[in-house]
């Protein structure tokens, strides 16, 4: 875990982070200092890569098209979401989630989140674990409000008010909150309304390999 220490054995230490030790670092270069004895270990620093958007706008679809297709781990929020986590807030859960992000990292494979919530930066860039990665980048696919909802209609259980997340109205109108405020927060936006799926796959592709 990047939280231990190899030396002195504390553990869940927030580790401090020289961004370069030895005055020529690359950009996945970074070395983690114990607080407690001073000793150092080094770690890979990726970028850190965000594919994001509400509900119906092509995420799970990509993801599932990329995965053994692309040299990453592509990774899913939800799924990582188990029985007991109901105490952590969000941003206990965000951080668990970035923190797992760091641990792929570490063997050498970039890791890629698709996400929802995380999708907004101000979800992400304030917590403890952001300091393991690199520059960040964020994609969100949007379509317009018509296309989203008749996509999440055709899906069993959605807009019957028991699932606050199932629900059409609030995933509309996140998939909104992209659309006018994304570019202003960082987030570079692919519109998925009119494009056949084989090119949004391409894109997202094309997206994630230039950074």
């Amino acid at each position: 875990m990047q939280q231990d220490c190899p030396s002195c054995g504390v553990h869940d230490v927030h580790m401090t982070v020289d961004p370069d030790p030895d005055g020529n670092a690359t950009e996945t270069e970074r070395v983690l200092v114990c607080p407690e004895c001073g000793t150092s270990k080094p770690f890979v620093s990726p970028p850190l890569c965000i594919v994001t958007g509400a509900a119906g706008t092509g995420k799970s679809t990509v993801r599932s098209a990329l995965q053994g297709d692309i040299d990453a781990v592509l990774l899913e929020d939800d799924p990582l979401w188990v029985d007991g986590f109901e105490e952590m807030t969000e941003p206990e859960f965000n951080d668990y989630v970035l923190s797992l992000c760091a641990e792929v990292a570490q063997s050498g494979v970039q890791p890629v989140l698709f996400t929802t919530g995380m999708g907004v930066p101000d979800n992400v860039e304030g917590l403890g674990a952001r300091r393991y990665f690199g520059e960040s980048h964020y994609l969100a696919l949007v379509c317009d409000d018509e296309t989203q909802a008749e996509r999440l209609r055709a899906r069993p259980g959605w807009d019957d008010g028991e699932d606050e997340w199932a629900d059409v109205d609030r995933q509309v109108e996140f998939n909104q909150w992209f659309r006018t405020e994304g570019e202003d927060e960082g987030v570079e936006l692919l519109d998925t309304t009119d494009a056949a799926v084989e090119e949004t796959i391409a894109d997202v592709r094309g997206w994630l390999g230039d950074r």
